[in-house]
Formats: structure tokens, C-alpha cells, sequence
């Protein structure tokens, strides 16, 4: 069964300090049988434009 599913991610900088530039972590999915990591780094030099 493939499905394709979409989602968003919202990071947040409140707190930081002016010599955090990059943060990291993860996202995890998990059902009854598997856990599937996605790794996320927000690097806070970068602007998106849309």
C-alpha cells in the first residue's frame, strides 16, 4: 500500500541567540511496526522566498 501524504513543518527561533545559527533535530514517524526518522536542520542565514 504506497500512499503520499503531505505535511508542513514550522520552525520557530524564539530564544535564540544571535551566534545560533543552526539548529537540528528530527521528525519521527512511527506506526505499529516501523519507526521512520526524518532529520531537519534550520540554518536561520538562510531567507525563503516564495
Amino acid at each position: 500500500m504506497k500512499e503520499r501524504k503531505t505535511f508542513t513543518i514550522t520552525v520557530s527561533a524564539a530564544g535564540a541567540s544571535d551566534e545560533q545559527k543552526i539548529a537540528e533535530g528530527s521528525l519521527s514517524w512511527v506506526s505499529q511496526d516501523h519507526v521512520v526518522r526524518s532529520p531537519i536542520v534550520a540554518d536561520s542565514g538562510i531567507t525563503l522566498m516564495s
